[in-house]
């Protein structure tokens, strides 16, 4: 809504003024004003208050004329002085009156202010004139268990699509003060209650039309509702721009040419449709010294990085201390569990670059920690945000889609699935046209091309067709009810980074999860049809399979004396395939972790990679 409600908020309180609203007096609120702050409340009067009618939309309030507007204000200002008043520097209301309400509006803030309620009263802070951040009576006593009055206050009660409840309890007793930092930029939410994260980058939806994104302007509004409730210590600071501290984004491992991309959107270019700055900050080096393309480019990408200005740590812990939010860029898809692991623990955002890992089971337990840990994760190729296939998918221009014939390069790398290294593009637009719900594949393989024919569960047919000799041009013939339209292409990264960075400012994933996984369990299905001389595979059985699969993970300690242990266990160099060999003899997925942070010598090394080729090589520390 696109109004000066600053300026007719003000001119408001002036109109207001002659009928006699504010009380005298001019000060100081109590405490300290901390850095950069203003007062909202000065602890002796109502200045720089009005009373507005409770749960009054903005599109009501802001669409009267500035006379209806005045003479409402007038009308509720009455009401307002009775119901709310001050006592020994405490802005005090009885559970009735119209809400306390900012004279001026404001856009993008940082509120602090401390409250103390009673039993059976719940309250709550307007933002932009927009329910709320919750103030509850927690208690069982207070009726309201039923609604998540019990997880505590802080949330953003509603919310329906995004989270609404508190991730911590962190309420004091009635009695006590409590206390509130708040943040508000552009729709996201940030809340410390009593100095504990309960909000995190949680988007704030528009109550009044849920359909828009909320006003960019509007007034602060303290609610009452059904008993008594005290307020002081209330400050403001606008945030602009300059002000607003960045979002700090960590990558993870320097191995590919999207991380000077990443870094040249998000550094340089900035984010795009984003209300808070989001910036590489930190980056860990990681590699796969088994496969060339994961390894040789690793030193050049992270020293660009360190010339940028962006920290190179030594371990991804440390690196997760000083960041608000992650990019798993490793080029080798194997080594991206073990990388997640710690991210998800320690509750970070993160999207992870194709492949998502190097077998599907990893793929599943990767979704399966960020499901149970609650931690926000997608991955993509950035094919998928292609302008002409995301035009044909989003708005049907010849109707609904029938079917599709994808391409791509699909290049191989031996430590990898056939398609899980560069036909996962092609497979990405193939699954963005079509859909998640393909039920079975066969493929046809040469040296030079690949052909995967796959079936979803209505019918319809979707082929990718990948190519190694040739023209191998990224694109997709699609084909709809009233026609056929060619579409797709590789268009750089930075449709994806938007896609990434609204994901980093939302919190929320673009695309389903069921999606990736039932992509990865295609590409898994196509090698099975390859080895059964192109039978058709059932994706649900691939599926079984790796949900089935039993796994052990070891790792291999190296010294800096030539010694190896296996876990905790001193094993011979000699020994470890024939290990290897005897664990996989009844199926088992045997995952090797090597750890050579004490710099073993390179013939060690060398010796430990080739000991463990028959196994899955999970993850490199050094």
């Amino acid at each position: 809504m696109k109004v000066a409600i600053a300026n007719k908020l003000l001119r408001l309180c002036t109109l207001v003024l002659l009928f006699g609203l504010f009380m005298p007096g001019v000060g100081k609120s109590e405490g300290d004003v901390p850095d950069g702050f203003t007062p909202l409340f000065n602890g002796q009067d109502l200045t720089g208050w009005i009373g507005v009618e409770r749960d009054l939309s903005p599109y009501t309030f802001f669409g009267w004329s500035e006379q209806e507007r005045a003479d409402k204000l007038a009308s509720w200002s009455e009401e307002f002085v009775k119901d709310w008043t001050v006592e020994n520097g405490e802005l005090v209301n009885n559970g009735n009156g119209p809400y306390a309400t900012t004279a001026k509006s404001y856009k993008d803030f940082e509120l602090r202010l401390e409250y103390k309620t009673v039993a059976q009263a719940d309250s709550g802070i307007y933002l932009r004139m927009t329910p709320q951040v919750q103030i509850w009576d927690y208690t069982e006593e207070g009726g309201k268990w039923n609604i998540h009055a019990d997880k505590g206050s802080g949330g953003l009660f509603n919310n329906q699509k995004n989270v609404s409840i508190p991730l911590e309890f962190a309420d004091k007793p009635f009695g006590q003060w409590n206390s509130f930092r708040i943040t508000l930029v552009g729709d996201v939410v940030n809340v410390w209650l009593n100095d504990k994260h309960v909000v995190k980058d949680t988007v704030m939806e528009n109550y009044w039309d849920r359909e828009k994104p909320l006003i960019e302007e509007g007034p602060i509004q303290l609610q009452t509702h059904g008993g008594e409730i005290r307020w002081r210590n209330i400050y403001i600071k606008e945030l602009t721009p300059e002000t607003v501290s960045p979002f700090r984004i960590g990558i993870i491992g320097t191995t590919t040419s999207h991380v000077p991309a990443a870094v040249e959107y998000f550094n340089k270019m900035g984010a795009r449709g984003v209300a808070r700055p989001q910036k590489v900050t930190a980056v860990y080096v990681g590699g796969m010294p088994d496969n060339p393309s994961s390894w040789d480019r690793r030193e050049k990408y992270a020293a660009e990085c360190a010339e940028a200005g962006i920290t190179v740590y030594a371990t991804i812990e440390e690196l997760l201390e000083n960041v608000d939010g992650v990019m798993l860029e490793s080029v080798d898809g194997r080594p991206h569990l073990e990388q997640v692991r710690p991210v998800i623990a320690a509750k970070k955002p993160v999207f992870i670059d194709k492949p998502i890992a190097g077998a599907l089971c990893d793929v599943l337990e990767i979704f399966r920690l960020a499901q149970e840990n609650q931690v926000p994760l997608f991955s993509s190729s950035s094919l998928r945000y292609a302008t002409s296939l995301q035009k044909m998918v989003q708005e049907r221009p010849l109707g609904a889609i029938v079917g599709c014939a994808a391409s791509s390069p699909a290049y191989l790398n031996e430590k990898h699935p056939d398609f899980y290294w560069y036909a996962v593009h092609g497979v990405e637009t193939l699954f963005t046209v079509m859909g998640p719900d393909c039920v079975s594949v066969s493929r046809v393989k040469t040296d030079g091309a690949d052909l995967a024919t796959g079936v979803w569960n209505d019918g319809r047919v979707g082929t990718m067709r990948g190519m190694r000799q040739g023209s191998a041009p990224y694109s997709a013939m699609v084909f709809a009810e009233k026609g056929v339209q060619e579409a797709g292409g590789y268009e750089g990264y930075n449709l994806l980074f938007d896609q990434v960075a609204k994901f980093f400012e939302t919190g929320i994933a673009p695309i389903d999860p069921r999606e990736t996984i039932a992509m990865f369990a295609f590409m898994s299905a196509c090698d099975e049809s390859w080895a059964a001389g192109g039978k058709q595979i059932a994706l649900a059985d691939v599926l079984n399979r790796a949900r089935e699969q039993k796994t052990l993970t070891a790792t291999l300690t190296l010294t800096p004396d030539g010694k190896v242990s296996w876990n905790e266990d001193a094993i011979d160099i000699t020994d470890i395939a024939t290990k290897i060999d005897e664990l996989a003899k009844d199926g088992t997925f045997v995952r090797m972790i090597v750890n050579n942070r004490a710099a073993a010598p390179a013939k060690t090394l060398q010796s430990v990679l080739q000991a463990i080729d028959k196994a899955y090589f999970a993850a490199y520390w050094y």
